[in-house]
């Protein structure tokens, strides 16, 4: 959608987003700056979960364990501490982020990796050279599923109907919560501030979302600076 919008009279954009991906996105955005891009002037980020509560898939993967540094880690378990879980979640929790880091350093997960690459071939749509690098838009790389959707909810339009009640009962819900997690929102503050020192206008949204998060995430939008802020979430508005 925002690639419809914005580029025009010579914009070019390259989108890095891909699904299960907010952490290393974060990451990788952070290591972008590190870089000095000299025609990087806006980035729209979409507020998303940090993993710190991982579940049982991609465990011991490259795919999981490529973000992890020794910094990275206390982020998620400081992050993960906030969150008030019982102790035994915690420890779980804690115990996962941590061989996560020895994987990393140790490199393991490559068989994998490389056996998926062989056998299966690039299968996240990467445009990887010249202006359009990146991956691809969603309506483009997911062209035919869009529109079988499209068809499915034209024909039954109750079932869009039900995602909007649901979707804004979700969101009353994480409007009504005041408690946030405090580590994140300095880190938030941080990633606004770097990009800040490099001549970008960093742009956080708010997605519409289904599935609990926004507990989480709208203490953490309420608290961003106005300017640094789009709210998709509302369905009347989206």
């Amino acid at each position: 959608m925002t690639d419809s919008i914005l580029l025009t009279d010579g914009n070019h954009s390259n989108p890095t987003g891909v699904r299960a991906t907010d952490s290393e996105i974060q990451k990788l955005y952070e290591e972008v700056l590190k870089s000095n891009p000299p025609n990087l002037r806006y980035v729209i980020f979409e507020l998303g979960p940090i993993n710190t509560q991982p579940t049982d898939v991609n465990l011991h993967t490259a795919r999981f364990i490529n973000h992890y540094t020794p910094a990275d880690t206390l982020f998620l378990i400081q992050s993960l501490i906030e969150e008030e879980l019982s102790l035994r979640k915690e420890i779980r929790y804690t115990g996962i982020h941590m061989m996560s880091l020895i994987e990393k350093e140790l490199n393991m997960g490559m068989g994998t990796t490389i056996a998926e690459d062989v056998l299966i071939g690039d299968s996240l749509n990467v445009r990887r050279f010249g202006k359009s690098a990146g991956f691809q838009p969603l309506d483009i790389a997911k062209a035919a599923s869009i529109q079988r959707r499209q068809r499915r909810f034209t024909q039954n339009p109750t079932q869009l109907t039900k995602r909007i009640s649901e979707s804004e009962s979700s969101l009353q819900i994480g409007q009504q919560k005041v408690d946030h997690n405090a580590v994140r929102m300095e880190n938030l503050s941080e990633l606004l501030r770097i990009s800040e020192e490099h001549g970008v206008y960093l742009i956080f949204i708010l997605n519409p979302r289904l599935d609990g998060m926004y507990e989480e995430l709208v203490p953490l939008y309420n608290r961003l600076p106005p300017g640094h802020r789009v709210e998709f979430a509302a369905p009347p508005r989206s």
